[in-house]
């Protein structure tokens, strides 16, 4: 194994280490130090790299990538790469905030058909010309009267809920009872009214709500965020803090709820099944007069014919949460929001022009093939 080591040479160390000192190893005068035979014929371990920056690497290595100037620099591909994933996530990033902008306000439109067929039992069509209404009665109040954007829009939801309230005293009360398809027959009747007596009012043309945001544009970073889609998602939250804090602590929404639980039992302690009926009524017409507001912005749809659809795209979010399920509404609209916005960017032109249009009833007829009662909804079990 070669000379054996001489006076003055360096500290012996473990026999499994490569010694490099003078004396390791037989060596001709003059030569450098080397290995010993044994450790050149040995197969080599494998060790974890050091990272950037170690201490114990030489300066030219210790150098991090990150700096300027120093290590060395990203291959253009690499850098071509991350650009385009960049720019990827944040398109999908504004996609989907747009869509839970949509998905709120289907929310408060689904909620508002939720909170009539709970109550009353009855499936509310009309929410579409509530729909509608609303966004011309918000046009009206500041347009023409003057009144400042807030007021008009809280002035609205005031009138269309005591109209709302007034359908139900006059016409959907008295055949309520009837049989299942009487009232759903006699609001789809209301529905085809309303919008044509608005259009005879105020003109087919598309009007300019003149709301405070316009196409004003918050930016975060390479995020674009509409002032409008802020208003719409702030209100929403604010609108279902408050609904749940009335059906909650307030005796009349407590009423309500033990109205749809069991209207008989409610009934016998004193509570008048008319008054739940026309609290219902007139909080489905505040919803629908607030989202038709909101959708008739300038980033939004417009105001004019056909704002009506809006609420008819509320039913594939019921029917996908649940009819009598409140959380189901709010969940199932901003899933219908957000998949129906990834719908109209993503898919394909191969599919064709309107196909966005379609994908909520799609989803509508998946749900009512695998789960019928929606997916927060209560199975029914009938007696044989």
């Amino acid at each position: 194994m070669g000379a054996r080591r001489q006076a003055g040479a360096g500290p012996h160390r473990g026999d499994d280490r490569a010694r490099h000192g003078a004396g390791d190893q037989g060596r001709r005068p003059g030569a450098r130090p080397r290995l010993r035979r044994g450790h050149l014929l040995r197969h080599p371990r494998r060790r974890r790299l050091r990272p950037p920056g170690h201490p114990r690497l030489p300066g030219r290595q210790r150098r991090r990538p990150g700096r300027p100037g120093h290590g060395r620099p990203a291959h253009p591909h690499r850098r071509r790469r991350s650009r385009l994933r960049s720019t990827h996530v944040t398109a999908n990033l504004q996609i989907l905030i747009s869509g839970i902008s949509l998905g709120c306000v289907l929310a408060l439109l689904a909620l508002g058909f939720v909170v009539v067929a709970k109550s009353t039992g009855v499936f509310n069509l009309t929410q579409g010309g509530f729909v509608v209404l609303g966004g011309y009665l918000s046009y009206t109040a500041h347009q023409t009267w003057g009144l400042p954007f807030v007021l008009a829009v809280l002035l609205s939801i005031v009138l269309v809920s005591a109209l709302a309230v007034l359908l139900e005293a006059t016409i959907v009360h008295r055949i309520a009872t009837a049989n299942l398809f009487t009232p759903i027959l006699v609001t789809f009747g209301l529905l085809i009214i309303i919008p044509p007596v608005a259009a005879g009012i105020w003109g087919p043309d598309q009007k300019n709500l003149g709301d405070p945001w316009g196409l004003d544009v918050l930016r975060v970073g390479d995020l674009t965020i509409t002032h409008r889609d802020l208003a719409v998602i702030i209100s929403t939250l604010v609108l279902l803090a408050a609904f749940g804090a009335f059906f909650r602590f307030s005796r009349l929404g407590l009423a309500m709820q033990a109205t749809a639980l069991d209207p008989e039992a409610a009934l016998a302690q004193g509570v008048s099944d008319r008054t739940v009926h026309r609290l219902s009524w007139g909080i489905a017409g505040a919803l629908g007069a607030f989202g038709g507001t909101m959708l008739a912005t300038t980033a939004g749809a417009g105001l004019g014919p056909g704002l009506e659809q809006y609420a008819l795209l509320a039913i594939p979010v019921i029917i996908l949460g649940g009819l009598e399920s409140p959380l189901g509404a709010v969940l199932g609209g901003l899933f219908v929001g957000i998949v129906q916005q990834f719908a109209v960017v993503r898919v394909p032109e191969s599919f064709g022009a309107g196909f966005y249009e379609v994908v909520p009833y799609l989803l509508m007829l998946v749900v009512m093939l695998v789960r019928p009662e929606g997916l927060f909804g209560t199975k029914k079990v009938r007696r044989i």
